[in-house]
């Protein structure tokens, strides 16, 4: 080591006094025990002793800001001739101690209460000593044993400080800033499968959306639309809902009661699920769904007014003052450019959220989740009375009932986890039902659609669902009559398509009894008759002998 180093780190491990006879007794003992470790490179521990002097003074002289004529390179090695047993030290040795010193200052610890310990050599190499000893601390266990317990303790207060800078914060940076904190909470949550802490996150970013209670705000696409901390909340919490399904549970309730707003709307459209229609060729028109198509709110005036303002006039007299006030609508001034950018930017919030998606892609949801989901759905829709409800009421129904239906579409390999809520949730609109109207179309039609599409993969099923076509047999006679042709058409092409799977004595006699009951039909006669001469002329192939007996 050379002699600037030790001398470096002898004199940054104390305090230099200031006397002269303490500082020469100092390096008296410094330079007899750098000589006996560094024999080679000096003469004797005098030599060492004068250079050690020497230095000291060139430290002073260059980091010393009173000092105004430095100490040339020149001026120390002349100092320094002759001192080493007589002799000079070579030039670049001493070269080599001079620019050592000038560029890099001796520090000595300072008084105590001044200044603080900076990072020096001889700080370092003491940590690098201590760092060899490891009998003081406690080893980190690098296994996350306690990650997921402390982040169930912290999300809820991290929710929470969020949620306040997001619901008072003015600049987009700082939403964007809020946006990642919030994805992070699901992100952490979703890892750990903290259910309780994504359904918290979802109820907390629903309620910034304002779709919970919009009936409650004029104009309200428009003033969605002009709400970039609302469009910002509606973006991220259906982006948690497609990425992290799997772990909500009771948030589905808030993620429904959002799509039901954006429908009521005119956001998105009844139709923004894909269900497999498209795979049957021979489906009927209304069973088929689009995925997320975006409505054209924009493209006439009476759209966009539609859009902005959803409400209906329900009643005879609410029909004869929409009547009156016709006039009064079509001399509305026209939007203005600002509310057309504002109920784009609204389109195109939702066309990012892809709502469908969160029902489409229910197939790879976890069983609990999906569960929850078809049980927000029927909860949503509501239980239908036996007074007809309002067209707000039914639409609401009918949307959440083509919902359910096209869950279970999609599921019909777990069709176990969902066949009894559905076939309640059907079987009481039947009961319920005394006129023709949408929602009992939905309901008929929907399950034959399922019992279509299900039959040829579930044989274990088979007489379940049959059975659950005697549903139709409970119709309301006003009801059957409404709907009796288009519903004999539907078994007919069942009939076609699955007669070979069904085989049960059970099974037959509810298609029998279907049939049977169009017979004294005008409209529906002939495509019973048709389907009755399909099964008499597939012989044994279909069905029983005693499959007649009804």
């Amino acid at each position: 080591m050379n002699l600037d180093a030790a001398l470096r780190l002898f004199l940054e491990t104390f305090r230099l006094p200031g006397e002269s006879q303490k500082i020469q007794r100092i390096l008296e003992a410094f330079a007899e025990r750098y000589y006996e470790q560094s024999p080679q490179v000096l003469a004797n521990k005098d030599a060492a002793l004068l250079l050690s002097y020497s230095l000291i003074l060139l430290n002073t002289d260059q980091h010393n800001v009173q000092v105004k004529r430095k100490m040339s390179e020149e001026d120390f090695i002349r100092n320094n001739r002759g001192i080493n047993g007589g002799n000079d030290l070579p030039r670049e040795f001493l070269s080599e101690q001079y620019y050592s010193i000038c560029r890099n200052e001796i520090r000595t610890i300072p008084q105590q209460g001044v200044g603080f310990h900076e990072m020096s050599l001889s700080r370092w190499v003491d940590i690098m000593q201590k760092s060899k000893n490891t009998s003081p601390y406690i080893l980190c266990e690098s296994c996350p044993f306690l990650d997921r317990d402390m982040f169930a303790i912290m999300a809820g207060p991290t929710i929470a400080a969020i949620s306040v800078v997001f619901d008072y914060g003015e600049y987009e940076e700082v939403l964007l800033k809020c946006v990642d904190g919030f994805l992070a909470v699901a992100k952490i949550a979703g890892a750990h499968h903290l259910i309780d802490v994504l359904d918290d996150l979802v109820v907390a970013l629903c309620k910034f959306t304002t779709l919970l209670n919009s009936s409650l705000i004029d104009e309200p696409v428009i003033a969605f639309g002009e709400d970039t901390r609302a469009r910002m909340a509606t973006e991220t919490v259906f982006t948690i809902a497609n990425t992290y399904g799997d772990y909500i549970r009771n948030g589905w309730k808030s993620i429904i009661d959002c799509i039901l707003s954006l429908h009521k709307l005119g956001l998105i459209s009844s139709r923004i699920t894909g269900d497999e229609a498209a795979d049957d060729p021979e489906s009927s028109p209304d069973s088929s769904f689009l995925a997320n198509p975006i409505p054209s709110a924009l493209s006439t005036t009476s759209q966009t007014s539609s859009v902005s303002t959803p409400k209906r006039a329900y009643g005879l007299m609410g029909r004869f003052s929409l009547f009156l006030n016709l006039d009064t609508e079509e001399s509305r001034s026209q939007p203005t450019e600002e509310q057309l950018a504002a109920q784009r930017r609204a389109l195109e919030t939702i066309q990012k959220c892809r709502t469908g998606n969160i029902f489409t892609e229910s197939k790879f949801l976890q069983a609990e989740s999906l569960s929850h989901l078809a049980e927000s759905l029927i909860r949503a829709a509501g239980r239908p009375q036996r007074i007809t409800s309002g067209l707000e009421e039914e639409d609401t129904a009918v949307f959440c009932l083509e919902l359910l239906i096209a869950v279970t579409l999609n599921n019909r390999d777990r069709i176990v986890l969902l066949w009894q809520g559905v076939y309640e949730h059907i079987a009481h609109i039947v009961q319920c039902t005394v006129m023709p109207c949408n929602l009992v179309e939905k309901a008929v039609f929907g399950l034959l659609r399922i019992c279509q599409r299900l039959l040829p993969y579930k044989e274990n099923l088979v007489d379940d669902l049959l059975k659950s076509l005697q549903l139709i047999l409970k119709l309301d006679a006003r009801v059957a009559d409404a709907y009796c042709e288009n519903i004999t058409q539907e078994v007919t092409r069942l009939v076609k398509a699955n007669a070979t799977h069904i085989k049960s004595q059970t099974g037959w006699r509810t298609i029998i009894s279907l049939l049977s009951i169009t017979a004294r039909h005008p409209d529906a006669s002939d495509v019973g008759f048709e389907a009755l001469v399909f099964i008499m002329s597939e012989g044994p192939t279909c069905h029983l002998p005693t499959s007649f007996s009804v």
